[in-house]
């Protein structure tokens, strides 16, 4: 069985206030969660109005299967939202 954990780190132009940075990070988390089996959470830059960290976690039995997992989140993350990806990190217990 492995664990896979992705941390990113956002950065996100369009957010103007806290309200606007909360709408988008939720509506990333909500739909990440309903397409993946994941959990997410934001756990960094709470404070800061235009940056985000997430943390993502999968449990499969193989770590292809995981890999495929952040790999499809990665991608739906640049298309579908206003946001860059300023840092992108994998590991794997």
């Amino acid at each position: 069985m492995i664990v896979g954990v992705f941390y990113f780190e956002l950065y996100i132009p369009a957010s103007r206030s806290r309200k606007d940075k909360r709408m988008i990070i939720n509506s990333l988390k909500k739909r990440l969660r309903n397409g993946h089996n994941i959990a997410a959470s934001e756990i960094g830059f709470l404070e800061e109005l235009k940056r985000s960290a997430i943390g993502i976690s999968t449990v499969c039995q193989r770590r292809a299967e995981a890999e495929k997992i952040f790999n499809s989140v990665y991608d739906q993350i640049c298309d579908n939202f206003p946001v860059e990806i300023t840092l992108a990190e994998k590991e794997f217990y």
